[in-house]
């Protein structure tokens, strides 16, 4: 450190006509460092060939101010004596040393493991960067497992509004409904395409599961349970039943083909990219579109976290919200390129992505999370959460949950075959007959209970009296329309009557005289239906 006193020194035995290298060497040898003697060497101005003083500098001090002999004489001043000044030491010179290498090695190893933690922690990664890398890792990859639960929580509407959400806002659905898919795909081998997934929805009372598998471009599907729904009641009598039919090529080929969203129609058919206009298009034009669709920046990233592991694989975690500027640039650039692609075809000149870019209006309250591998940049996790409004009227909110938890990337899978398997013909089959059976028992039972009217009616004309009932021109009717002479039956007397007609499942509907109107397990033989 250069002090007031050192640099009195150095004026001092310079002007009894000492050069200043002569000077600087009996610092050293008292233990000043060369550092300090230069910077005071600048600081008085003494150029590097002269001894001279070129800048004014106070006066040393007086023997009396220091309280010091005279400061010339080196080993009998206080402030620059060897022996009673510390810092002259030559063994705490070399100590200095040692701690000055001591930190710079501990500053190296914090900077170390900031840098470590940083690349870790993904402090240097961009969203952009990852995501882009995430979509060609899927693209690639062959096989996945995944499990995905969609949460909707609808409005509660008035039901005098004639809307098309009131089957969903019904006291059936209840306000919540809750969609999940469970299973794995792998598309390895283009001639053998694998699938096993189990669907299963939960809305209030209403709830089903049903199980797809795909092996050998056959499909298997079973209802492991079925939703209570009063117009399709035959459903619950295909429970636990495997039905299979087959998928020819083209149809495998399409449902099956490699993951390729962006490229793809449904995705297309979001912008509102109908089938016919899609299909319009060259290759060369909709690889130019998928061009468009890659460059596209949909979402943007708000907030980086640290890395987390799902299922066991450190995964960069970041929030993330929609690039609305982005998408709604993405849906202009598209219909400009339609419109001057298609300048003689009415459908591709006359796209319109307004009405997709007003849907992302209504679109609020956005928040993405996105878990990506830290070291193979595939999707670990995605959670997505949003609200829909003003579908309905201008208060109406959908609120909307999807979590996505994927694993076992091009891992491959086994799906087994079940061994009873019941054709899905037969089931369509089955169902539309039963459907029929069950539409004529209706009938029937309609039938009988206007029955009932026609046959007072009867017995107030015949004075009071059954009699001629069952030859009457009312009991031919009602034979004609509800049953064959088989399973037709009337009894009568004077005083009272029974009628009966049999159903698909061979039970019996029977009316009689006391205004009974159900069904019996058997046909009648008197005037009174068997209870």
């Amino acid at each position: 450190m250069v002090t007031k006193e050192l640099l009195d020194y150095i004026k001092l035995e310079m002007s009894g006509g000492k050069s200043f290298e002569i000077v600087k060497n009996t610092l050293l040898q008292n233990g000043w460092n060369n550092f300090d003697t230069e910077e005071a060497r600048r600081l008085l101005g003494i150029s590097l060939t002269d001894s001279t003083i070129l800048k004014e500098v106070p006066p040393p001090p007086s023997p009396a101010t220091l309280n010091q002999p005279s400061v010339p004489n080196l080993q009998t001043t206080q402030v620059f004596s060897a022996p009673t000044t510390t810092t002259l030491t030559p063994n705490k010179k070399k100590k200095g040393y040692k701690i000055l290498i001591i930190s710079l090695i501990i500053i190296t190893l914090i900077l170390a493991a900031g840098t470590a933690y940083a690349y870790y922690s993904g402090y240097f990664i961009s969203l952009e960067k990852i995501s882009s890398e995430a979509y060609k890792s899927i693209q690639s990859s062959t096989s996945s497992s995944f499990d995905t639960t969609i949460s909707v929580e609808l409005p509660t509407l008035n039901k005098t509004a004639n809307s098309p959400l009131d089957f969903l806002s019904s006291e059936m659905l209840g306000k919540n409904l809750s969609l999940s898919a469970v299973g794995s795909y792998d598309i390895a081998n283009p001639e053998s395409y694998k699938l096993d997934t189990k669907l299963s929805l939960n809305a209030g009372t209403f709830s089903g599961e049903i199980e797809f598998r795909l092996k050998d471009h056959i499909v298997y599907a079973i209802l492991s349970k079925a939703p209570n729904i009063s117009f399709i009641p035959i459903l619950s009598e295909y429970t636990n039943k495997w039905f299979s039919f087959p998928l020819n090529s083209t149809t495998a080929s399409d449902a099956t083909s490699s993951f390729d969203p962006v490229s793809s129609l449904p995705f297309m058919s979001m912008i509102g990219l109908d089938k016919n206009t899609f299909n319009k298009l060259s290759q060369e034009q909709k690889d130019y579109m998928l061009d468009l669709t890659k460059n596209a920046s949909f979402i943007k990233i708000t907030k980086k976290l640290g890395v987390e592991k799902i299922n066991e694989v450190p995964s960069y975690h970041f929030i993330f919200d929609l690039d609305r500027v982005g998408i709604k640039n993405y849906l202009i650039n598209i219909e400009n390129y339609l419109h001057s692609s298609g300048k003689n075809d009415s459908l591709l000149s006359s796209f319109k992505t307004k009405e997709v870019q007003d849907g992302l209006d209504k679109i609020t309250y956005f928040t993405g999370e996105a878990w990506i591998g830290r070291n193979d940049h595939r999707p670990y996790k995605i959670s997505i959460s949003f609200d829909v409004s003003k579908v309905i009227s201008e208060s109406d909110v959908i609120k909307i949950n999807i979590i996505s938890i994927f694993k076992d990337w091009d891992k491959p899978i086994e799906v087994v075959a079940p061994t009873e398997v019941n054709t899905f013909e037969s089931m369509v089959g089955g169902m539309m007959e039963e459907s029929k059976l069950k539409s004529e028992d209706s009938i029937i039972k309609n039938y009988m209970t206007q029955a009932l009217i026609e046959i007072k009616i009867f017995y107030t004309k015949n004075k009071n009296n059954y009699k001629g009932l069952c030859t009457s021109a009312e009991s031919k009717l009602i034979q004609g329309r509800v049953s064959d002479k088989k399973g037709f039956a009337c009894k009568v007397t004077t005083s009272a009557y029974a009628i009966s007609a049999i159903l698909s499942d061979k039970s019996y509907w029977c009316i009689d005289s006391s205004g009974y109107n159900n069904s019996t397990t058997k046909p009648i033989t008197t005037t009174s239906c068997q209870k």
